[in-house]
């Protein structure tokens, strides 16, 4: 849910989510907007999920088909469970 959120879908919290839909028309020839995603999954999970512990976050796209894929590889604090979470955005017409 965090990650599927964007910024303003939540009432009372407009901060709520990681926003990534937005990043769908950006240019994904550019290394940083990966960086970017990766980044704001990374602080969108740290904020609002602090039983995750990060291990990883893989960013996959494919513009032609304004689509964004995201792997999230984390650890849950105070067990050795180590769990993938494998999400896709893509825009709907």
């Amino acid at each position: 849910t965090i990650l599927q959120t964007n910024f303003g879908e939540r009432p009372f919290q407009p901060n709520f989510g990681a926003d990534l839909r937005s990043r769908l028309f950006e240019n994904f020839t550019d290394e940083e907007n990966a960086f970017l995603i990766e980044d704001a999954v990374t602080d969108a999970l740290a904020l609002y999920e602090p039983r995750a512990q990060i291990i990883s976050v893989d960013v996959r796209d494919n513009p032609d088909r304004n689509y964004l894929g995201v792997r999230v590889e984390f650890k849950i604090v105070n067990t050795e469970e180590v769990v993938v979470l494998d999400t896709s955005i893509s825009r709907i017409r």
